[in-house]
């Protein structure tokens, strides 16, 4: 696709891939320069930039490391917190079907946000996953 169309794309469905862009360290135009490639290597679908395989996009990045889906209150997400190996993770709140990504710190407590307001986490309810990256 053209880049204003994957700029669109981003922009109206990429808070995942953007949340992995900045846990990586990576900027929101990395995601959009790349964007044809990581949905040629079946990292990321096209049709809404929804992120299939996030390690992908840590080995496309040449970054170390993988990708867990932990429960929150896990003894490994509390161990990785505690010993000082990560510092945030992704979390996710819902609505029905529709949900909104977000990163979060080691209270809960939402250090970015890719919209200014997001009624996915205002009124929803926070999925009991958080993913962290193991380096």
């Amino acid at each position: 696709m053209a880049v204003q169309d994957n700029a669109l794309t981003i922009g109206k469905y990429g808070c995942l891939a953007l949340c992995y862009c900045k846990l990586f360290g990576l900027s929101s135009g990395w995601l959009l320069d790349n964007y044809n490639d990581l949905v040629k290597i079946g990292a990321i679908r096209q049709s809404d930039c929804y992120v299939l395989d996030a390690d992908k996009i840590l080995k496309f990045a040449k970054l170390p490391g993988r990708i867990l889906k932990e429960k929150i209150n896990s003894k490994k997400v509390i161990g990785f917190f505690s010993s000082g190996k990560i510092k945030e993770g992704i979390s996710s709140f819902w609505i029905g079907k529709e949900s909104h990504f977000v990163i979060v710190n080691k209270d809960n407590l939402i250090t970015y946000n890719t919209l200014y307001y997001s009624r996915c986490v205002h009124d929803g309810v926070q999925e009991e996953y958080i993913r962290i990256w193991e380096k």
